[in-house]
């Protein structure tokens, strides 16, 4: 007869042992814990069922405090004492200043006023009218062109660096060619989204605060053909072949754009002392804003146009 597995609990001695031997272990079993705990008493080995254990998890790290707390209910324990010298010194060395996480915590906030100014200057940039930092075209073929021209005069290295800053494009775009297109790529589009869904024309007074504020041809340059593009109201530079009307100007808010222009170049010039390069700078704006005018049946002015007679003749 043999016995049944349900019946091992109630084997004891050499019958239980002997059969326990001849029970057949699969491979499989073997690999396995086992299931029962050999023991001996007065009559013999005997074996019961192992305890069941939880599976070991694996081990955290819990935040450690200090063993020096402050106990505001025991004022007049005896189990409490105040901190000396000695525990502040303990307390230090316990708990000083970690290197690596205060390295960390620097990285990230510099991280954290890149992205702030970042959004600054995309902001200045595409709600502002007479912003001269947008980017165009041109922009896009000056940087494009960086890496393939083996030299660049001071202005246009001074150009490239103003304009990534002025458009949010971080430092570290600079260090490599195609990751500065890339960034410069990202502001232009961005900054052409936002003109088409809701363009920026500036006023007539918003273009002559912003000329008087202009301290390079460079500036000026940018700003006037910039706010052309936008769709600036030219009807206070003079038509061709037609008189002057001073009450028309007045009526359209007493600003001539010719004499604001013709000021803030003169202005320029003069701080240059009528520097070469200025003046064929300033030559090569008014042939192009004169190119420009004449498509939609203006002229520069009087004023642009005797500056223009005055420069060529000196030159």
């Amino acid at each position: 007869m043999s016995v049944q597995p349900r019946l091992l609990h109630g084997l004891r001695g050499p019958r239980r042992v002997q059969w326990l031997q001849k029970a057949p272990v699969s491979s499989q079993a073997r690999a396995r814990p086992s299931k029962y705990t050999r023991k001996i008493d007065d009559e013999g080995p005997y074996y019961v069922l192992s305890p069941k254990q939880r599976a070991q998890t694996a081990g955290s790290d819990f935040f450690e405090i200090t063993d020096l707390l402050l106990d505001l209910d025991a004022w007049e324990s005896k189990a409490v004492r105040p901190v000396n010298e000695a525990d502040e010194d303990r307390m230090l060395k316990s708990w000083h200043t970690m290197p690596v996480l205060s390295a960390a915590i620097a990285t990230a906030k510099v991280f954290e006023d890149q992205v702030n100014l970042s959004r600054q200057k995309v902001y200045e940039t595409t709600t502002q009218p007479t912003n001269i930092w947008r980017l165009t075209s041109h922009d896009l073929l000056t940087t494009a062109l960086r890496s393939h021209l083996h030299t660049l005069d001071d202005e246009s290295k001074s150009l490239i660096k103003t304009l990534r800053h002025e458009n949010g494009i971080p430092t570290h775009a600079s260090a490599q060619d195609d990751s500065l297109m890339r960034w410069t790529m990202l502001r232009y589009n961005g900054q052409r989204y936002v003109n088409t869904e809701s363009p920026l024309a500036p006023t007539t007074d918003e273009f002559v605060k912003a000329v008087r504020q202009q301290d390079s041809i460079v500036g000026l340059r940018r700003l006037v053909f910039r706010c052309l593009a936008a769709g600036l109201d030219v009807s206070s530079f003079r038509p061709h072949d037609k008189p002057v009307d001073r009450r028309k100007s007045a009526s359209q808010g007493g600003h001539d754009l010719s004499l604001e222009i013709l000021e803030s170049c003169v202005s320029i010039l003069k701080s240059t002392n009528y520097a070469r390069s200025t003046v064929v700078d300033v030559l090569t704006m008014l042939e192009n804003l004169s190119i420009r005018l004449s498509q939609s049946g203006f002229g520069i002015g009087a004023p642009l146009a005797s500056l223009a007679a005055k420069l060529g003749s000196e030159i």
